[in-house]
């Protein structure tokens, strides 16, 4: 039991970094993400796999992985989105498909998933300087 849950916390310690560093690396170069772009999310593919959903440049999103795989998503012409590998452009060869906003669903390349609700809770403080 106890080995469940260090592993928990490990993977929740893994994911809490993983947000916090797309979270200031999508502020610093994204768009403003429109209020009704209900794909950006985190998702755990069937496989069990986790796979974060970002906005990046303007028309553009960027996933990424637990294990520091990431890719651009570009809108295809079919429908979907096409992966591009890390940052170099070139397509991987997967294709990405979201559900409708209130699926909470994607097919990420042979994979589903579906996201993952995370708990927010609205904090304020006092600072002084």
């Amino acid at each position: 039991m106890f080995a469940i849950v260090m592993r928990l916390r490990c993977w929740l310690a893994v994911v809490g970094l993983t947000m916090a560093g797309l979270a200031t690396a999508s502020a610093a170069r994204a768009a403003p993400v429109p209020p009704d772009d209900c794909h950006i999310g985190v998702y755990r593919l069937a496989d069990g796999r986790i796979v974060d959903i970002a906005p990046s440049e303007p028309g553009t999103l960027r996933w990424r992985s637990v294990d520091g795989a990431t890719g651009a998503l570009s809108p295809a012409p079919s429908g979907g989105w096409t992966s591009h590998y890390g940052w170099t452009g070139r397509p991987d060869g997967m294709v990405v498909r979201f559900g409708d906003c209130a699926s909470g669903t994607l097919q990420f390349g042979s994979e589903t998933g579906r996201r993952i609700a995370l708990d927010t809770t609205d904090t304020t403080f006092a600072a002084d300087g």
